[in-house]
């Protein structure tokens, strides 16, 4: 029974690694999205005000 305890706790864990990775990973993701959709649209309006 213990080891089975162990093994759940051992895969609760490894998810809990991995949520706090995908965690991180949006924490670094929204704030370039966001930037690189500014980028964009500066980039489109520059463009189309240039022709």
């Amino acid at each position: 029974k213990t080891l089975g305890d162990l093994r759940a706790a051992q895969e609760c864990s490894d998810k809990a690694k991995w949520y706090n990775i995908l965690a991180s990973g949006w924490n670094l993701l929204i704030p370039l999205l966001v930037l690189g959709l500014l980028v964009l649209l500066l980039v489109h309006l520059g463009s189309s005000e240039g022709t």
